[in-house]
């Protein structure tokens, strides 16, 4: 669902964050804890999209809000935290996204969150909608920040923790704390940057301490993805037990050293809305970008590999891709793959997107 909203109210949880609420629709919206929005602001005079998870949730508020936390040279982050207000119009597309969980009253479970900065706000809704929904299931969140400061719902989470003693636990990990009060201390659990062993540990520990069937969720910036992955990999946590959603991504990892310059100009077929489209896709052009050339309409948003509007199924062909943040290694080993960074490596390359026309 596509639809312009207004901002009702904005809320600064930190110095460098911002809230923004919207009333629901008036043809109503569904979404799952986790999901996001594509939303879109005119900046300069261009319109900028980016993504951003929900942080409300669907079984207890009346109300949309999405968290969105500034980050280094982020155009619309900025400018949200910068300027947004009340009554300014934004554009937002969804709900987006297969990084969630379905809150059901007979699950009993133990959901292990992973959170690093802004990676949060998918988490929270989860949180929320988990110990309002499910009154046997049981959340253990490691949080990992910068600083006291920096701690997105950290009050928030405090109470709820305080709600719940026996069903949810909070374990902050800060790289910053030197200057904190003896109270402030006493609630931070991992006292410096997280480690591989040390969350290797830690998970074996709790899966002694909660004998329950445990899922394994994680979102936040690439190294803190890879950290949490590499210990749950070395535990031999069975992937469909892991569910990820990655944010912010270094630059050094966004524009890897691969050259695709050399590749020659392939002809791909696109399997879309009930037609069958052929297109050339030149050198070094990846097959969204010569399939938007060709005036073709096919889903995508952040063209950044982030977040998998542009997913499409490989029918026939080999399809390289120049990087991936969001397909799981099964659903890669199933022969999907993202059109906004794929680059066709033989001449019979035919694809399907898996979402319909956004």
């Amino acid at each position: 669902m596509k639809t312009s909203l207004s901002i009702k109210r904005v809320v600064h949880p930190t110095t460098d964050s911002v809230t923004l609420y919207f009333d629901t629709p008036e043809n109503g919206f569904t979404y799952y804890p986790g999901q996001h929005l594509a939303v879109t602001a005119i900046v300069g005079q261009k319109p900028i999209t980016r993504t951003y998870s929900l942080s409300t949730s669907p079984v207890m508020d009346s109300e949309l809000a999405i968290t969105v936390k500034r980050i280094p040279d982020g155009v619309l982050s900025n400018y949200l935290v910068d300027y947004a207000k009340p009554e300014m119009p934004l554009t937002i597309e969804g709900p987006l996204g297969q990084f969630y969980t379905v809150p059901d009253p007979v699950n009993q479970r133990h959901l292990v969150l992973f959170a690093g900065g802004s990676g949060i706000t998918p988490l929270y809704s989860m949180i929320r909608s988990i110990l309002y929904a499910e009154t046997n299931s049981v959340i253990s969140l490691i949080y990992a920040n910068r600083s006291w400061e920096s701690v997105v719902f950290r009050e928030e989470l405090n109470k709820l923790q305080i709600a719940h003693p026996d069903r949810f636990s909070v374990y902050h990990a800060l790289d910053q704390y030197s200057d904190l009060s003896d109270t402030e201390l006493k609630r931070v659990y991992f006292k410096g940057s997280l480690s591989r062993l040390l969350v290797k540990k830690f998970i074996a520990r709790l899966q002694t301490l909660i004998p329950l069937p445990t899922e394994f969720y994680m979102c936040g910036p690439f190294g803190f993805m890879q950290l949490i992955e590499q210990a749950l990999e070395s535990l031999n946590i069975p992937a469909n037990q892991r569910f990820k959603e990655q944010f912010f991504v270094p630059a050094q990892e966004m524009n890897p050293q691969r050259d695709y310059s050399n590749l020659p100009t392939q002809t791909v077929q696109v399997l879309h809305n009930g037609l069958t489209q052929s297109f050339t896709v030149p050198s070094g052009q990846s097959i969204l970008d010569a399939a938007l050339a060709a005036d073709l309409k096919l889903p995508y948003l952040c063209r950044e590999a982030q977040c998998g509007s542009c997913r499409a199924q490989l029918l026939r062909g080999k399809v390289d891709m120049e990087r991936n943040h969001s397909l799981t290694v099964d659903e890669i080993g199933a022969g999907q793959v993202l059109l906004c960074r794929g680059f066709p490596l033989t001449p019979d390359v035919i694809v399907q997107p898996l979402q319909n026309q956004l």
